[in-house]
């Protein structure tokens, strides 16, 4: 029995799954991708002249330096909608 038990390290702990999904905990990854997207659809509704909507649609010219990330959050947003 101890060998089918799957545990997920989360902050130090070990939870075990089944505890985790009899608990009503939530899946990280899915809750991240749940925030992500609802934070998308709030900026998207808002007026285009709001400053935070014309930001998250501004495209920046040039290379970025060596060693920064190459993925944006519009590029993650797209890839949980996918």
């Amino acid at each position: 029995m101890r060998n089918n038990i799957h545990v997920i390290a989360f902050v130090g702990t070990c939870i075990p799954i089944f505890k985790r999904k009899r608990c009503g905990m939530e899946n990280l990854e899915h809750r991240l991708k749940k925030t992500r997207l609802r934070w998308f659809g709030h900026v998207k509704r808002r007026d285009e002249n709001i400053i935070l909507r014309r930001v998250m649609e501004l495209e920046v010219e040039g290379r970025r330096p060596v060693g920064w990330p190459k993925k944006t959050w519009s590029k993650v947003v797209e890839e949980d909608t996918s």
